[in-house]
């Protein structure tokens, strides 16, 4: 059970002000009027107090201590601007803390409950006032910019009470006047964010019983599954993955397209760190970064390593290796959302860095390039059993896996592993010429026993003219050949016949 659960089956609470003041003298209390008092509830950014029984009850949990302070920050920023104010101080005192610092971010998420309703029900007020929000300095845009910025590094319980002080601010309405447009722009300019808060915000309207509000958000997002788009015995031949995600650019890409699986390509940056880099031109992702994405989205998350800059030095490697898998384990990921793409040494290294954490980590092992065959099997054999228990899957070329018999394929699997597939956009042959193809294709590899994640793409436009002029000019060859060999036949008869006559 989350804190958020758990905070919701306690006798309702009276939030406490944001800021307290200190005590006066000890003196006889006159009963409150209700002239002297602001009806509860109300957004005045002063005397907001939350509506008794709708406000979250925060727990005495562990939150860390520089969550505890930084809240006190959020609050005094409400006071000062309100909503917009608040949350452009949440989003810089996460994005100032460790892109994988989920448990901070929890914590100051959790301990600005109550500036956060005062957020949502100053947000819901813009809309039942049909507020216009299209100047500069928007309210909604700001406020709801940062609020995603925020759920980007927050992990289910945090986007959970985002998406809670949201929904609980807005009327139960189908004219949400820019709230909903503001939503909409994110999906282009921010897809994870989109994703995240607009998917919560619309989970959180159905939870509350706001039906008519959340079928008109749900228009543009899908609830947000807290449990993330990967979940524990899912089989890896349902993976949907996105090949090369090492960009802002392409991880976007991702999100649109609604992958539950991420890859990237891991390289050492220069100047120290690790980034994600397959020589793009766009700037690329540090790897902390991708990892903290893929962890807020739920996704599975393959990590192909390259370490180009250690290949003459295997000593540095092997260190860049096992660093790696440190800030993997460190990462919170959970194993079942896990791949390592690697060769056998590498394998080696990241089972001597693991030990016995992330069992359920899926080892990746790329068979070697050519055609397979049973010798190929029987090399991949040793390698799944030194990998054994953790989960096995034999990755090969598309082109080396196409005329492959059943018996080699089920051979490959030695009944311990998967197979996995993937194919360059960029070879000239075998060529996946349109996504109908990519579809029958790798109904195709299942139906021959492939079992694991199948990634085939289509081909560039480049490669597709340069396999067709490659065909051509091969069958011209052959043509000629056979032309040639039939004069040639047919002038040895001549010659043979002349002789004998």
């Amino acid at each position: 059970m989350s804190w958020y659960d758990s905070a919701r089956r306690q006798a309702p609470v009276i939030a406490k002000p944001l800021k307290n003041e200190p005590p006066a003298p000890a003196q006889p209390q006159a009963p409150a009027t209700g002239s002297a008092q602001c009806p509860t509830g109300m957004p005045t950014r002063d005397e907001f107090v939350t509506a008794p029984g709708k406000g979250p009850n925060i727990l005495p949990m562990d939150v860390p201590s520089l969550a505890m302070q930084h809240s006190q920050q959020v609050a005094d920023a409400y006071r000062a601007g309100g909503a917009k104010a608040a949350t452009t101080k949440l989003q810089e005192l996460v994005q100032a803390q460790p892109a994988l610092d989920t448990a901070y971010v929890n914590g100051l998420i959790r301990m600005t409950q109550p500036t956060l309703q005062q957020v949502g029900v100053e947000l819901g007020v813009r809309v039942s006032k049909d507020q216009d929000d299209s100047k500069k300095n928007g309210i909604t845009r700001d406020s709801l910019n940062a609020l995603a910025a925020v759920a980007e590094r927050a992990g289910p319980e945090g986007q959970k009470a985002l998406g809670k002080a949201l929904a609980d601010g807005l009327p139960d309405s189908k004219q949400l006047n820019q709230f909903d447009d503001v939503l909409e722009d994110m999906k282009y300019k921010n897809p994870l964010g989109a994703v995240l808060l607009g998917g919560a915000t619309v989970t959180e309207l159905h939870a509350s019983g706001k039906q008519e509000a959340a079928k008109k958000l749900e228009l543009d997002h899908k609830p947000l599954d807290y449990q993330g788009q990967w979940k524990p015995g899912q089989k890896l031949s349902e993976a949907n993955n996105a090949h090369a995600t090492n960009t802002q650019r392409d991880f976007n890409k991702a999100v649109e397209e609604g992958k539950n699986w991420v890859e990237g390509d891991l390289q050492m940056k220069e100047g120290g760190g690790m980034e994600m880099n397959h020589k793009e031109f766009d700037p690329k992702l540090p790897f902390q970064e991708w990892l903290a994405k893929g962890k807020a989205l739920g996704v599975g998350v393959k990590i192909d390593v390259k370490l180009d800059a250690f290949k003459d030095d295997t000593v540095k490697k092997e260190a860049a290796v096992k660093d790696m898998v440190n800030q993997v384990v460190a990462s919170g990921i959970p194993s079942e959302r896990l791949m390592f793409s690697v060769n056998a040494t590498e394998a080696k290294w990241i089972r001597e860095a693991l030990g016995d954490k992330l069992p359920q980590a899926t080892m990746g092992i790329n068979a070697p390039d050519g055609a397979l065959t049973s010798q190929t099997a029987e090399a991949m054999k040793q390698q799944i059993a030194e990998n054994a228990p953790r989960p096995v899957s034999v990755i090969v070329r598309y082109m080396d896996i196409k005329n492959a018999s059943p018996e080699v394929i089920q051979a490959l699997k030695n009944e311990n592993a998967t197979i996995s597939v993937w194919n360059d956009p960029g070879d000239i042959s075998p060529l996946i010429e349109q996504a109908d193809d990519v579809v029958s294709e790798t109904k195709k590899l299942k139906e021959r026993g492939v079992d694991g994640m199948i990634d085939i793409r289509e081909s560039h436009s480049w490669a597709v003219a340069a396999g067709k002029s490659k065909a051509l000019y091969e069958g011209a060859k052959d043509a000629a050949s056979d032309v040639k060999d039939s004069l040639v036949s047919g002038f040895k008869s001549s010659v043979s016949f002349g002789k004998w006559s």
